[in-house]
């Protein structure tokens, strides 16, 4: 039997919270959270060959993010010319305690040469959260002059409750067969069933867009193309997933070659992040603008958008829970596919591992995997047929952007709840849904020698030739060089290509030195030249992929004019010529011309492929010099030096804008670093 319960209390003001949309302190945020683990176990030998374990455990995380100075029912206010933004940032607060119930049972029996097991787990999720995103409105000036004469540019605000309650309900079952068919041969057979529940909201407030119900009616605003928003329920179907699983070990020559191998079907937690996002639907939640020209004015005086009672705040209150009927346009959605499966990936390997003579091992492999069902967010609302005919020359687009053709295209993108848009589907702008369609594949051949602990040394020698293929690497658009979009939403393969984390080559060399001189007959010097231990690791690995993008092409963030998903690539006219640089001197249009790149026209795919480009390679080295010092039989003392980065070598990475081509005096520059400069820690430690 055994208990354990442990509890954490964390209260940080960290420079990554410090400042939100501003660079006045004020506008930052905590970071507080009192997390909870409690784990209960229970191993019950029934007999000597059967066994049960009983496993429960609960973990609770409550992170909430209070801003520095609250200001609640209160815009932040905004600028457009760099002056800096004031008041509680717009997306606070927010915060989630989430409770994460498992129950788990496993029985062991043996038979003859079976080692037989089957279980079954219950995993229980209460996702409570909350995201006042905007509820408190943004006033945003174009300039500080604007500001201090009350002439306010636009308005924008979220009406409704954000406080959610997600639920999910998940169940496994396994049985598995180690069948020991002969003394230098081992089968591993086995089979699980993973049942994965759909998410619902324990009070069925619940919203979410089903593309196939055409002929229901949005309140004012009709049918269309794209579905209606359904209540309640849960946001996609349960899934089962059958994973079977196939094992050997073989020793052929008594033990000293090993031959390993197996092949199984395994899947992953449909993450909560876009799900919670559900919370931003309609007729629960409205994000509405005032814009330019009707903020300030007539009804909608800032004094009385500052008190809560203008009049588009009391229209934006009276909307939530219904979808209104003088709702044109629902603004941007993105939604859950309601037949979402969970990820899928097949693994494979094939390990031979031989003991060469005593203490050393030496191992080879090849491991590989095949991902289906990941998860990408698509776009679906794109410019409905005639409003655009793209340009086939850079003449043409000028003369396009002249005569305004651009600019009418944006307003139509962005229409308010009174205006239709000129997409596809005219009642929203732009439109994205979550769905499995997107693919990944890994091989790898790994190399491994050991030297294992004996006569006062050891090392490890570990090298990985790797490359890792998708057509999308994140559903969220978190990584820093990549997007969650795809350049062409109607052709996957376009997007193909090496994965934002791919890293081909990666080398490892560990070593621990212990000084053990013998026959020193001196008590005094054999007792200060023997215990010393020198450890280290050493690390180097190839330099992630980073992705090039086109930027603003004509004054458009979306040159694709396909639903702002800013995935538009550059035009390759040349041979790709990249010099990154680490110090930025301001705008260096050398870098451009003769990069081999060049902008695309508006509406074009460019013709570069995805992640073509890599950033520095990683190179670290951490090393540990210590002794420890013997004082009484039970009281030791452990001084050790630490030191991190032992050349200082400095890795260059990618920060914002360097890898966008229309942002000059910043593409080609590097902004940070993936290494910490050589840091020492000194340490002490007594035990009695």
């Amino acid at each position: 039997f055994y208990a354990r319960v442990g509890e954490q209390s964390a209260h940080v003001n960290s420079t990554g919270n410090a400042f939100i949309n501003s660079n006045l302190a004020g506008n930052g945020a905590a970071s507080v959270n009192r997390p909870i683990n409690a784990t209960l176990t229970e191993t019950h030998t029934f007999s000597p060959v059967t066994v049960n374990n009983l496993l429960v455990s609960y973990g609770r995380s409550a992170p909430d993010f209070p801003p520095f100075v609250d200001n609640s029912g209160k815009p932040e206010i905004l600028f457009q010319d760099g002056t800096s933004n004031f008041g509680t940032a717009n997306i606070l607060p927010q915060g989630r305690i989430q409770n994460t119930f498992q129950y788990q049972d496993i029985v062991t029996h043996i038979v003859g040469k079976h080692t037989l097991k089957v279980g079954a787990e219950v995993d229980r999720v209460q996702a409570n959260s909350f995201f006042d995103s905007n509820v408190n409105g943004s006033l945003t000036y174009l300039t500080l002059a604007d500001f201090l004469n009350n002439n306010p540019f636009q308005y924008t605000q979220g009406f409704g409750n954000t406080v959610r309650g997600n639920r999910i309900w998940n169940e496994f079952f396994f049985a598995q067969d180690d069948w020991k068919i002969t003394r230098n041969l081992t089968l591993n057979i086995g089979f699980r069933e993973e049942i994965s529940n759909g998410v619902t909201e324990v009070n069925n407030i619940l919203s979410n867009l089903d593309i196939s119900k055409t002929t229901t009616p949005l309140g004012g605003a009709g049918t269309g193309p794209l579905g209606a928003f359904y209540t309640g329920g849960s946001y996609f179907k349960t899934n089962y997933n059958p994973g079977p699983r196939f094992g050997f070990a073989y020793a052929p020559l008594g033990g000293k070659t090993v031959i390993r191998g197996g092949y199984g079907i395994a899947y992953d937690f449909i993450y909560l992040n876009p799900i919670t996002n559900g919370r931003f639907l309609p007729p629960f939640f409205y994000g509405l603008t005032l814009p330019q020209g009707q903020v300030g004015a007539g009804a909608n005086p800032v004094s009385n958008i500052l008190a809560g009672t203008a009049a588009f705040q009391q229209q934006g209150n009276a909307l939530v829970g219904t979808f209104g009927t003088n709702i044109l346009n629902f603004g941007n959605v993105n939604f859950i596919d309601p037949n979402l499966r969970n990820p899928q990936v097949q693994q494979y390997s094939l390990t031979v591992e031989r003991e060469l003579f005593h203490g050393w091992l030496v191992r080879a492999g090849y491991s590989g995997s095949k991902g289906t069902y990941l998860q990408r967010l698509e776009p679906l609302n794109f410019l409905a047929p005639g409003q655009f005919t793209p340009p086939t020359t850079l003449a043409q687009q000028q003369a396009q952007q002249a005569a305004g053709i651009y600019t009418k295209l944006n307003a139509g993108l962005s229409g308010s709840v009174s205006a239709r848009s000129n997409r596809i589907d005219p009642r929203f702008n732009n439109v994205g849904e979550y769905t499995s369609s997107a693919n990944s594949s890994y091989n790898s051949l790994q190399a491994y020698l050991e030297r294992r602990f004996a006569n006062w040394y050891a090392f490890t020698v570990a090298y990985t030739w790797s490359k890792s293929i998708d057509d999308n690497s994140d559903a969220l658009n978190v990584l820093a060089n990549d997007t969650s979009a795809q350049q062409d939403p109607f052709n996957n393969r376009n997007n193909r290509a090496v994965s934002q984390f791919d890293i081909p080559q990666r080398l490892v060399i560990t070593h621990d030195f212990i000084s053990s001189f013998k026959g020193i007959s001196n008590p005094w010097l054999r007792h200060a030249v023997n215990g010393w231990e020198f450890s280290g690791i050493f690390q180097a690995q190839s330099g992630l992929p980073v992705d090039l993008f086109a930027g603003s092409v004509a004054g458009l963030a979306d040159g694709l004019l396909l639903g702002g998903n800013g995935a538009q690539r550059p035009d390759l006219i040349g041979p790709l010529n990249l010099q990154f640089s680490p110090t930025s001197g301001g705008t260096n249009p050398s870098k451009i011309p003769g990069s081999g790149l060049a902008q695309p026209l508006v509406g074009a795919f460019g013709t570069l492929g995805r992640n073509v480009v890599r950033a520095n390679p990683l190179i670290e080295s951490d090393m540990t010099l210590g002794r420890v010092f013997p004082i009484r039989e039970r009281t030791k003392l452990l001084l050790q030096a630490q030191v991190f980065n032992v050349f200082n070598n400095t890795t260059f990475s990618f920060g914002s804008g360097l890898n966008s081509l229309s942002s000059p005096s910043t593409f080609g520059y590097y902004t940070s670093t993936d290494t910490a400069s050589r840091r020492i820690a000194l340490t002490a430690r007594l035990t009695w």
